[in-house]
């Protein structure tokens, strides 16, 4: 079965380092994204929300440049893996903020036109029926399919007006259609428990309140755990699409 072969290629061995520097690097992001969430609580749930304005920039410059390093990072994962299908997890260097800001014209094309879309169904369902039911159903099942043609890109980089011709996400969802979709629902099932057994964590904690240190430091812990896990459900979902890709020919 593929997906279980894409979860054991992604914890072999010799991705142990990569594992431990992606928990370390957004576990930090995780702690100053929680300062940040914080000032919408009444406690502190995840840390310590900042008071001054140069805390909160700082927290938040921290967890931008971070998000951004690791997405850079998944285009790396997936252009080593069309070099390589067994190909291990890259080390993660200052280059994937450059790799970043090299897909970043994709996603502006394409963020540009899922908000048209969102906004011409706006415009056209007044109120909520079958229809616009339909409509907003097909344009977000889209996105794994844009998600599919951006890795395609970050093969080679080909900047071009071709990235602005929504005529080949149209191709990608003919030819891998049916991949895609049967990949998504094998994961659905892992992902929906994960996120169970997460929260279930999250509100047994309220039982730790007369021990608020030991509070803090396990729901801190659970806060990395979960990025970390999305972070690894993204590279699992990265080595499962560049296969579809190689398989179905669309590059």
């Amino acid at each position: 079965m593929k997906v279980l072969k894409h979860v054991k290629d992604i914890f072999v061995k010799g991705n142990v380092f990569a594992h431990i520097s992606i928990f370390s690097i957004l576990g930090i992001m995780a702690i100053f994204f929680g300062n940040i969430a914080d000032l919408y609580f009444d406690v502190m749930y995840f840390g310590f929300p900042p008071l001054e304005n140069w805390e909160m920039m700082s927290d938040v410059l921290v967890s931008v440049i971070i998000f951004v390093l690791f997405k850079g990072y998944l285009y790396d994962y997936a252009r080593a893996l069309f070099e390589d299908r067994d190909a291990l997890l890259p080390e993660i260097k200052v280059n994937c903020i450059a790799t970043f800001f090299k897909m970043f014209p994709m996603y502006v094309v394409w963020l540009t036109y899922v908000t048209l879309m969102l906004i011409i169904g706006m415009n056209v369902f007044k109120i909520i029926n079958i229809w616009s039911d339909i409509y907003y159903t097909v344009l977000w099942c889209s996105i794994p399919f844009i998600w599919l043609l951006m890795l395609v890109y970050s093969k080679n980089f080909d900047i071009g007006t071709s990235i602005f011709n929504p005529l080949p996400l149209f191709s990608i969802i003919k030819k891998s259609f049916n991949a895609v979709v049967l990949f998504i629902l094998k994961t659905v099932p892992a992902i929906l428990l994960i996120g169970f057994l997460i929260f279930k964590c999250f509100i047994y904690t309220r039982y730790l309140a007369n021990y608020p240190s030991v509070q803090l430091g396990i729901r801190l812990f659970l806060l990395s755990l979960s990025v970390y896990l999305c972070a690894v459900m993204s590279l699992f979902y990265v080595r499962g699409f560049v296969g579809i890709a190689k398989e179905k020919e669309l590059i």
